[in-house]
């Protein structure tokens, strides 16, 4: 039986000790061999299992003739943020779930030939995409996060004139201040962001826009929504006013802004830091936590099957030491002298599914225990920030938009996590490259919106 490719990986004790990436990638060898596992089948369920609508096939193909050229653009062409999506996209639950060859052997590591080729890219120097005549026409992207990013890249592509107005000093939005650089290292970010712009694109970052109907009115003719989620949840119970309670948010910016300067993160040597949270965010936390030294722990209401976290992710959050305490529900912060020093809890049971799909739980009373704990940081899923209040929302502030990516308002469109809730980075990226072509066609490109 064929094997599928084995990826180098950092031991977990080398993964503990800093921010490398995790794995390096396979050599070009390696990356031809296993594209020739690959069955070539006539109608490619991996191509089915790419939100952004990638040819995997097609770059396959060319992997295993060693056209590297053809097969960057192929991917490319699809997904101008494709050598982060090919780290940070859950291929093992879409496109690799969906291989053929997994009836006859292992699926095809199609995430890593992506990021073989595209690394091979970065090493020779990103190349911009054809792009068509200007149509003399301005588009504003409101976040300059994967949605916006992809929008703005397949906007100009199409000719237009794009702005993308960001409120962070940098790009990014949650790529660059909520995923680890050993997940996502900030040069793979940054050539990315740098196609786009070299494009046409013109990012203004430290701009912050509230009403999105005043760009309409100042010489731009669409605009597309894109801020994602910048609200965060934090827990009702007493205690929260204790020193030591970060928001994930505040504690992700602070680490990483200070990586990407070159300056040295805060230590939490010899400290105890609890994460309070079951999602992919919560176990970042907990890992960079683990890796400034911390004793790290995360407390889940659910149990482990019920977690939103990939489990990819969870997995090497164990090897490396980060200790889970599941069925459990935080109700109280308790301190001294003004300061965080336990967490109190009580055991929780699960019973039938609630609406998420995941079972219902209830609290034990009686059950109560303490977590003793320097910090906790909260990470609970964000939400909206409740913006642009005069376009229709759903309760939790959620953009609502129609078949065509358009708000109720005409001219501006939604897409992104502002619109699903939050999935993944490769969904924002379908969703902007769908909302471009959906502005293209209101702007000219043929179908007439009503």
């Amino acid at each position: 039986m064929a094997k599928r490719i084995p990826v180098p990986r950092l031991s977990p004790d080398e993964r503990k000790k800093g921010f490398a990436e995790t794995t390096s990638g396979i050599r070009p060898q390696a990356a031809v061999g296993e594209a020739n596992r690959c069955i070539l089948c006539n109608d490619p369920p991996c191509n089915q299992g790419c939100p952004a609508g990638i040819d995997v096939k097609g770059f396959i193909r060319a992997l295993r003739s060693q056209n590297f050229r053809s097969g960057i653009r192929i991917i490319r062409e699809k997904n101008i943020l494709g050598g982060i999506c090919a780290r940070v996209c859950p291929q093992e639950a879409l496109c690799e779930k969906s291989c053929s060859s997994s009836d006859l052997a292992e699926p095809i590591a199609i995430g890593e030939l992506q990021r073989f080729l595209m690394d091979t890219e970065v090493k020779q120097g990103l190349k911009a995409l054809p792009m068509e005549n200007s149509r003399g026409k301005k588009v504003a992207v409101v976040g300059a996060g994967p949605s916006g990013l992809a929008a703005a890249g397949r906007l100009a592509c199409r000719g237009y004139d794009v702005t993308v107005f960001e409120k962070e000093e940098r790009p990014g939005g949650l790529l660059r201040y909520g995923i680890p650089p050993y997940r996502l290292p900030r040069e793979i970010l940054d050539a990315e962001v740098d196609l786009v712009v070299r494009h046409g694109v013109s990012i203004q970052t430290g701009v912050r826009v509230d009403s999105p109907g005043t760009l309409l009115g100042n010489g731009f003719e669409a605009v597309f929504l894109a801020a994602g989620l910048q609200k965060d949840q934090h827990l009702s119970i007493p205690g929260r006013e204790a020193e030591g309670i970060l928001s994930w948010r505040d504690f992700l910016r602070d680490v990483f802004d200070k990586l990407y300067a070159g300056d040295s993160p805060p230590l939490f040597s010899g400290k105890k830091v609890t994460v309070i949270g079951g999602g992919n965010v919560a176990v970042d936390c907990a890992s960079v936590a683990l890796r400034l030294g911390a004793e790290s722990n995360i407390i889940y209401r659910r149990s482990r099957s019920e977690m939103p976290a990939w489990e990819e992710e969870v997995a090497e959050a164990e090897e490396t030491g980060v200790n889970f305490i599941f069925l459990s529900q935080p109700i109280s912060f308790q301190s001294e002298n003004g300061r965080l020093k336990a967490i109190e809890c009580l055991k929780t049971s699960l019973g039938e599914p609630d609406s998420s799909g995941r079972s219902s739980f209830q609290v034990l009373e009686g059950s109560e225990f303490m977590v003793a704990t320097d910090f906790a940081i909260e990470a609970m899923g964000p939400l909206p920030e409740g913006l642009f209040s005069d376009i229709r929302q759903d309760g939790k502030g959620h953009i609502i938009v129609d078949d065509n990516c358009m708000t109720s308002a005409r001219g501006i469109f939604a897409g992104g996590d502002l619109v699903n809730g939050g999935k993944t980075v490769v969904q924002a990226v379908a969703d902007g490259c769908r909302a471009a072509e959906e502005i293209d066609q209101f702007l000219g490109g043929g179908r007439v919106v009503l």
